[in-house]
């Protein structure tokens, strides 16, 4: 049986960590403090572990504002 696990670190763009997700927990709804971040650069880390080695990736994403369009 195949076993990983991982930490991702996400930060804004200043270097202010906004979330840990992990296996358990996999999920970022867009906020911090329940406050919703703004369109802008956002940088991770991940540290992931499959048994047989040990890894780490350093990523920048972009996250654009959903709009509310009434319909």
């Amino acid at each position: 049986m195949l076993f990983c696990s991982y930490k991702l670190y996400l930060f804004d763009r200043y270097g202010k960590l906004i979330t840990v997700l992990t296996n358990t927990n996999s999920h970022w709804d867009g906020s911090y403090n329940g406050v919703t971040m703004p369109s802008n650069d956002y940088w991770y880390v991940v540290y992931y572990n499959n048994r047989d080695r040990d890894l780490t990736f350093n990523l920048i994403f972009s996250q654009a504002l959903k709009s509310n369009v009434d319909k």
